[in-house]
């Protein structure tokens, strides 16, 4: 049994099988307050309140937990250590619960007969006790475990909500494209990231990038790139530039084992031009011409070497074409035979739809990763970014 209340109800149950005792009285040590709070009490059969606190020094139950032994009282109007709390009360049985050699409890019997316990009693409420101990330790582990389970369920869902409020929505201004972002978490928070940067009305940057790892602190290093992406942004930098600048500023915030990769666009509506940069991220699919093909483009991650320059790559785009960046969860996405989705069957679809608007496509591509994969869940974030000429 790992509620505690329940463990305690069933345990005055049983000792009521085998002593017939008038108040049975279940206290738990606090550490903190270093008292014995009670957690259950039980008259004839029916909860009652009884001894509500009690000091480590105090009463019969705290000459059982000081001397980590049983304590029979004969005649408790006799004995100085008696608390009066039951005016009925003529003998009392206390047995103190030990873990470890510690007592985090103690079990109190009372009985309205003089000398009514005997060494049976103690024999029995002891090996009860005992047992009782372990039982009681386990489920109070379990009880903490569920208090943190809980409290961190609710940490990363805030976490969730702040992560989806710093992601950009998708531009509404009239840059000539038609653009789409997804993204899919492997845990309640995202290590990928995307980002759209206005360089005015004629001109957008567009980023994705991919944190090494997943969850909270992968999310949080996303969160600084994001920060240092918008601090560099008045300074309208080109996509080689931006990577340079961006993997400086990281990198003098080095985080032992963390980098990210990232892929940075910028458009220029007037001039139909795009220029891209890449930095360790998915190569990005360009579909132009009826074909659908990776751009060559490499580059070192972001975070590893202080002084990297990239190259930067340009080309005049026509309507209807589209660049699709994607982050590694999805090529990477495995079926039940460890085989990879892969980027030729994302060439594929691409070529094969390439007539639909870019939100379509991307959830077209979800879905067809989500097919092959057969609905397993999530190893990896998923991140899709699509724009396409209007």
């Amino acid at each position: 049994i790992l509620d505690v209340e329940e463990l305690l109800r069933r345990a005055a149950e049983l000792v009521k099988r085998v002593i017939d005792y008038q108040i049975l009285s279940l206290m738990l040590y606090d550490e903190e307050q270093k008292i014995f709070r009670h957690r259950i009490d039980v008259k004839h059969g029916q909860r009652v309140q009884g001894k509500l606190r009690v000091a480590v020094t105090e009463g019969i139950v705290g000459a059982a937990a000081n001397l980590r032994e049983p304590v029979i009282v004969p005649d408790v109007t006799v004995d100085p250590r008696y608390l009066m709390v039951n005016p009925e009360t003529r003998s009392e049985l206390a047995i103190p619960m030990m873990h470890k050699g510690k007592v985090i409890g103690v079990l109190d019997l009372e009985s309205p007969q003089l000398n009514y316990f005997t060494s049976d009693h103690v024999q029995t409420l002891s090996i009860l006790a005992a047992n009782l101990a372990v039982s009681l330790e386990n489920a109070r582990l379990y009880e903490q475990v569920a208090k943190d389970e809980a409290r961190l369920d609710r940490d990363l869902q805030a976490a969730k909500r702040i992560q989806g409020a710093l992601l950009r929505p998708v531009p509404t201004d009239d840059y000539g494209l038609d653009v789409a972002a997804r993204y899919l978490s492997a845990r309640e928070v995202c290590g990928d990231l995307y980002e759209f940067l206005r360089y005015g009305p004629q001109q957008l940057g567009i980023a994705l990038g991919d944190v090494s790892g997943k969850g909270t602190a992968a999310a949080l290093y996303g969160a600084v790139a994001i920060g240092i992406m918008r601090s560099l942004a008045p300074q309208k930098l080109q996509p080689a530039e931006m990577l340079r600048q961006m993997n400086h500023l990281v990198s003098e915030r080095r985080i032992e084992g963390r980098f990210m990769t990232a892929c940075y666009a910028t458009w220029q509506k007037g001039r139909q031009k795009l220029r891209v940069a890449n930095a360790g991220q998915s190569q990005p699919l360009l579909y132009k011409d009826g074909r659908c093909d990776k751009l060559d483009l490499t580059g070192f991650p972001l975070g590893i070497f202080e002084e990297v320059q990239y190259d930067e790559w340009g080309v005049t785009l026509d309507v209807g074409d589209i660049l699709v960046f994607h982050s590694d969860g999805l090529a990477e996405a495995a079926n039940k035979e460890g085989q990879f989705f892969g980027t030729e069957r994302l060439r594929t679809l691409i070529e094969q739809h390439h007539e639909i608007n870019a939100a379509e496509l991307a959830d077209l591509i979800l879905r067809e990763v989500d097919w092959f994969t057969q609905n397993a869940p999530l190893s990896d974030d998923r991140t899709l970014v699509i724009v396409k000429v209007k």
